[in-house]
């Protein structure tokens, strides 16, 4: 899994480079091969610990670690009024929003289309 990032003319438009991150963030919740690989380690964490949290580690991480870096750049530029403390939660509520339904629903065989 790549490390996603946001850079050049998008990386200095909050506005639109949440929506860019977004978008990724939704396709890959739903591509079948990522809730394939997530259904097997979901399956089999009960055996193998490590599935479970490197599971969670590579569908999630690339993607926080980007808001991060994008709120991070505009909370120092002066952009955004965010406390350094409150980055991080921002990021992940974030990500819940956008993701967290999706890949729930995507674990059950449930997509939605594309308009929606």
């Amino acid at each position: 899994m790549e490390k996603l990032s946001i850079s050049g003319e998008l990386s200095c438009n909050l506005r639109n480079a949440l929506p860019a991150i977004g978008r990724d963030v939704l396709a890959r919740a739903t591509d079948p091969e990522m809730v394939r690989l997530q259904r097997i380690a979901m399956t089999e964490s009960t055996r193998f610990l490590e599935f479970g949290v490197s599971a969670e580690t590579l569908t999630w991480s690339p993607r926080l670690r980007a808001v991060i870096d994008l709120l991070r750049r505009h909370q120092q530029a002066g952009g955004i009024d965010l406390d350094v403390d409150e980055i991080e939660l921002a990021a992940e509520h974030f990500l819940a929003l956008v993701q967290a339904m999706s890949s729930r629903f995507a674990d059950f065989g449930v997509f939605r289309r594309k308009e929606q």
